[in-house]
């Protein structure tokens, strides 16, 4: 099974955000929905796996490139604004809207970055059919994030000399499944990465999507990320601590059905975060996925698209009355 590639034009200015559909589109009213959002880094790409496991079931599955990334628009704006996580948000109500999804029918699942969109949209989370966190939660641990941080930063201005380079990257920060670097591996990785005219191969997104509050210290923003997770009164206005409280306010009125997927050896989500959302979210599900990091879908693909097969499966609503997606309210 192969997906059907759209380009719809709802972004910002009416800019293209780029999707793959698996299974039959025409049929999305009848049918369950479910919608992959990506992380930060990635492209609709990374969900091929799971979404042609889901599409082979019935379902019809959308995965998206948000923008920034893949062959999705770049934000024109300042970063400060065009990719802040208000702006991502929008771009999702507007998809949803413009492909005319029926919410009620359709299960959101987002990794990372993609999850905490989805948690910036409590309209939509709320009258969905159901919501599926992959190791991403409202707190996160610095030391992860710092992580990141630095593997999206190394060679983002040089780029690679060869795919197979890159590979060996990605094998680096991988450290605990280093992939055989098979001719399928390489041809998976090239679509998440762009040569340019100088011959070298550069990671496929918008290097302005880091900046959203300036230049970036991977390790000062893990700092930080760990004085917002303790309720430090020195970060008490910092960006992060109001977006903080405000997903906690908008996850405490989630009343539909959640998942949360974390990778047993991640080092973004804690137990202790997870204790955290389940606060929240009393009624929220939590699988633990054995020799998975915080690419759980790439490290144990088989477990989580069973995890995600059972939830949708136990969730599944009825035929009735459509929800539409509420209005994004960019100016």
């Amino acid at each position: 099974m192969e997906p059907t590639a759209m380009r719809v034009a709802c972004g910002y200015n009416g800019l293209e955000l780029a999707v793959d559909v698996w299974g039959n589109f025409k049929e999305r009213g009848t049918r369950v929905v479910v919608f992959f959002l990506h992380g930060g880094g990635q492209t609709r790409h990374s969900w091929d796996d799971s979404a042609r496991t889901l599409a082979k079931t019935g379902r019809v599955c959308i995965t998206l490139d948000s923008k920034g990334h893949g062959d999705s628009y770049w934000d024109p704006r300042d970063p400060s604004e065009g990719y802040s996580m208000a702006e991502f948000a929008c771009d999702l109500e507007s998809l949803v809207s413009a492909l005319e999804l029926d919410v009620a029918r359709t299960f959101f699942v987002g990794a990372s970055h993609g999850g905490l969109t989805m948690l910036h949209c409590p309209a939509l989370l709320n009258q969905c059919a159901g919501s599926v966190l992959v190791d991403v939660a409202i707190q996160l641990q610095g030391t992860g994030v710092s992580r990141i941080l630095n593997f999206m930063l190394d060679k983002a201005d040089e780029g690679f000399a060869t795919v197979r380079e890159a590979a060996d990257a990605v094998n680096a920060y991988q450290s605990h499944r280093r992939r055989e670097i098979t001719p399928q591996v390489l041809a998976g990785l090239q679509k998440n990465l762009r040569q340019r005219p100088n011959g070298r191969w550069y990671w496929h997104w918008d290097p302005n999507f880091l900046q959203t509050r300036g230049s970036v210290d991977p390790v000062v923003t893990g700092e930080i990320y760990d004085k917002v997770n303790a309720n430090d009164p020195s970060v008490v206005d910092h960006p992060l601590m109001i977006r903080k409280r405000e997903m906690e306010e908008s996850a405490r009125k989630l009343k539909s059905p959640v998942l949360l997927v974390r990778g047993r050896m991640s080092d973004v989500v804690s137990t202790g975060d997870v204790q955290h959302m389940r606060s929240l979210v009393p009624h929220l599900r939590y699988v633990d996925v054995q020799d998975a990091s915080h690419m759980v879908a790439g490290d144990s693909n088989d477990v989580f698209s069973r995890a995600l097969v059972s939830f949708v499966g136990d969730n599944e609503p009825r035929l009735g009355s459509p929800a539409v997606a509420p209005a994004c309210a960019r100016l």
